[in-house]
């Protein structure tokens, strides 16, 4: 989806594996902000009112989620599970990534978490949803890289979970996600494989990299982890064959089987930046970047691209 200006107004929505597009004006993005996609639902959240919902584009129906205070300050959600079914949970980390709000679905107020009041300072750096309902994030502190639950107890207070290692002996650290001669890393994704079991991840990572570094065009490159939960394994993969990531700079990632048909390329992220009307094909094989202009019709300046996150169709 791109939406056309800053305030907006006009939305023009692309399938690339059906073929198809459409232009309209739709009164619920109206200054509203996309912070996630999940189960074919969008969260979004209006900086000046600090309203917050959850809008399904197909379904035309609409859930309020309680306001989310400062919420120009945050920039990821993640859902539990649809949010039609019971129990869902809504987890939002803010950009700086030093705090996390979380509710259910039909709570009136939000859970909060400050990771720097913890015993051990914290930076969560990227967050996720498997299969079965169980949020992971991941989180940066004096012992290195590590994955943890993310849970909401008694609907009044956040809960996170350290992971221990395999054999029990200590904390799972995980493999530094960058290279150190990166400039800066974006916030990372958590995302589950297809059809996936809940317990294979997929740690996505966004850098920007210094100007001497070639290998990436456009400046930015990717570094995929295979995260297996269960048997607490994080590898670097150089291919995802038959598979297609797709992020933004705002909001979750999601990840699809690229043999669907239409136009969709495997073994490739598609990404969009905080602002612009291209979005990006970075090929993990090739570490080659190919932009793609969806539509021409957008405003060169405070145009912004979403992907959207429906469901397999039956």
């Amino acid at each position: 989806m791109t939406s056309h200006t800053k305030a907006h107004d006009t939305q023009s929505f692309y399938s690339l594996s059906g073929n198809w597009s459409c232009t309209a004006s739709i009164a619920n993005f109206s200054g509203r902000r996309v912070l996630g996609s999940n189960h074919g639902w969008l969260t979004m959240a209006d900086p000046l009112t600090d309203e917050c919902c959850l809008w399904n584009p197909e379904l035309s129906q609409q859930i309020p989620l309680p306001p989310l205070h400062n919420s120009f300050l945050y920039d990821r959600c993640v859902l539990s599970k649809p949010p039609t079914e019971p129990g869902c949970t809504a987890a939002f980390i803010r950009s700086c990534g030093l705090h996390l709000s979380v509710c259910s679905v039909g709570a009136h107020d939000f859970a909060e978490l400050y990771l720097k009041e913890l015993s051990n300072p914290t930076l969560i750096v990227a967050i996720g949803a498997a299969l079965h309902g169980q949020i992971y994030g991941v989180i940066y502190s004096p012992l290195g890289y590590q994955l943890v639950t993310v849970r909401l107890v008694d609907g009044e207070r956040v809960e996170l979970g350290w992971l221990m290692s395999a054999d029990g002996s200590g904390p799972w650290i995980l493999p530094r996600p960058q290279p150190r001669w990166a400039v800066t890393v974006r916030p990372s994704y958590l995302i589950e494989l297809p059809g996936g079991t809940g317990k294979l991840l997929f740690l996505v990572v966004k850098m920007f990299l210094p100007e001497n570094h070639a290998a990436e065009e456009n400046g930015v490159g990717f570094r995929v982890f295979g995260v297996n939960v269960e048997r607490r394994e994080c590898v670097v993969l150089d291919r995802i064959d038959g598979m297609t990531i797709f992020v933004s700079s705002c909001g979750n990632g999601f990840c699809r089987w690229s043999g669907s048909g239409g136009g969709i390329k495997p073994n490739c992220i598609y990404y969009a930046n905080d602002e612009g009307r291209f979005v990006y094909v970075y090929d993990l094989g090739d570490r080659s970047t190919t932009p793609l202009l969806l539509c021409p019709e957008a405003k060169r300046r405070g145009s912004t691209n979403y992907w959207i996150d429906l469901p397999d169709s039956p």
